[in-house]
């Protein structure tokens, strides 16, 4: 029986951008290298939310050879749209920009009035620590990583006396690069897609460096 990879993520698991995602997306690229068949739940403008119950769901009765937790910005959220009868992520950029607010009237309102950022952080932090017990409690092999590393003076100390914590539980051996390497460190000075994601030779190294981890 062919071994099964489950990754899941945003749209830099998705492979936003890329000309053809079926085949340049990291994820296929490292189920090829391994020989995997590949479940990919990665999905453009996904959230922390929708990251971590996709990875309960998808293991809570199943068990795959590899999961790949892709972790993404914490300020998305995933809400229930009752015009659509199914849940939505919505996103906007704390310091400012567009708000992707899925047709919801009152997503601008939150994040203007109610969106608190160490909240977003705490959220992200429980996450992380929650899934690696849970994990490890159903036997299934994980791997982590974020899209982007905590910046050592940025968030990191902003918030670590508040979430130290929280993020000191955090297995180091199953996160890669935790806290302050992510993706974008490992593409930084490749071409980018027009909104910001990795190309071909981006995913090359994303796949590339999963694979070391794996290889240990």
């Amino acid at each position: 029986m062919k071994k099964r990879l489950l990754t899941i993520g945003c749209s830099f698991t998705y492979g936003e951008e890329l000309l053809d995602p079926a085949t340049q997306s990291w994820p296929v690229l490292l189920a090829e290298e391994f020989d995997y068949e590949l479940i990919n739940l990665g999905m453009c403008g996904g959230s922390n939310d929708y990251i971590f119950r996709q990875a309960v769901e998808y293991t809570v009765d199943d068990r795959y050879d590899l999961a790949v937790v892709q972790w993404t910005e914490p300020s998305r959220a995933e809400v229930w749209n009752e015009w659509d009868n199914a849940p939505v992520n919505i996103s906007a950029n704390p310091s400012g920009g567009i708000v992707i607010d899925q047709m919801l009237p009152w997503v601008n309102a939150y994040y203007k009035y109610s969106y608190n950022e160490l909240f977003a952080f705490r959220n992200w932090a429980v996450k992380i620590v929650t899934l690696q017990q849970y994990f490890k409690s159903k036997y299934q092999p994980y791997i982590m990583v974020g899209a982007s590393g905590l910046n050592p003076q940025g968030h990191w100390r902003e918030f670590k006396s508040q979430l130290k914590h929280l993020w000191h539980q955090v297995d180091k051996d199953f996160y890669i690069g935790w806290p302050h390497v992510g993706f974008k460190d490992w593409y930084q000075d490749d071409p980018l897609g027009p909104y910001g994601h990795p190309l071909e030779l981006g995913h090359r190294k994303i796949a590339d460096e999963i694979a070391k981890h794996i290889r240990r």
